[in-house]
């Protein structure tokens, strides 16, 4: 039985909004390198602050940001 996967959408997110990743890095104060990694869904462990920070300056819920598929 699968566990299922986290899927990124981060970077479709910034596509939308047209907002450049060190854009997103210069408001959040969030490294560009992780900012990447988000994008790229290679990013390993999440801290909650970058979640809020992210919905805080994107103006968006969670699960904008990321998803959980079976």
């Amino acid at each position: 039985m699968s566990k299922g996967k986290i899927i990124f959408k981060l970077d479709k997110l910034l596509k939308e909004r047209n907002i450049a990743k060190y854009k997103l890095h210069t408001l959040t104060g969030i490294n560009y390198d992780t900012i990447v990694k988000y994008c790229k869904g290679t990013i390993q462990r999440i801290p909650i602050e970058h979640l809020v920070e992210f919905c805080n300056v994107l103006e968006c819920e969670v699960s904008d940001i990321i998803e959980y598929r079976k």
